[in-house]
Order: C-alpha cells, then structure tokens, then sequence
C-alpha cells in the first residue's frame, strides 16, 4: 500500500484512521494517509467481496457450499457489494 516507504505502521494507520495525529508527520501527511486509506480499503472491499460472492455462488451450484451460504444471504451479501461501489 502506498505510504509504507514513507515509514508508516500499521498501528499508526489505524491510529491515523481513528482520527488522531500521529506526531511523527505533519497535519497534511496525517490527511493524506487517512484519505488514502479510506479509498484503498473500500476499493479492496468491493473487489475481494465481488471475489467472494461469485466463488460463494460456484460453490452454492455444485452443492459445496455450507448451510449458511442461503440464497438470502448471498442477496444482502450483493446489496452490501453495490452499496460499497456507489
């Protein structure tokens, strides 16, 4: 992920996500990085759920699947996707 070589861990992501400041970058890095994070992570969601819910489905058609994956399920599992996309 960019910003990594510019030294940033992942606990002061998550710190710099929580809204604070992580004292060792300036106020516009902080920014910069939050925002950053905020893109990639829903990019990643759409994209590795998209991943999910089509293999869920193959493995739903040949009889693979587990109990939990419902039809209903797999429905608001799609709903969350477009919503995440939007």
């Amino acid at each position: 992920m960019r910003g990594k070589n510019r030294g940033w861990t992942d606990e002061q992501d998550l710190e710099v996500l929580s809204g604070k400041r992580v004292k060792e970058f300036s106020a516009q890095q902080n920014c910069d990085r939050r925002y950053v994070l905020r893109k990639r992570s829903k990019e990643s969601a759409v994209s590795s759920g998209r991943k999910f819910l089509k293999a869920l489905s193959v493995l739903r058609v040949t009889g693979k699947a587990p109990k939990e994956a419902t039809s209903s399920f797999l429905e608001v599992l799609g709903r969350v996707i477009r919503a995440l996309s939007e």
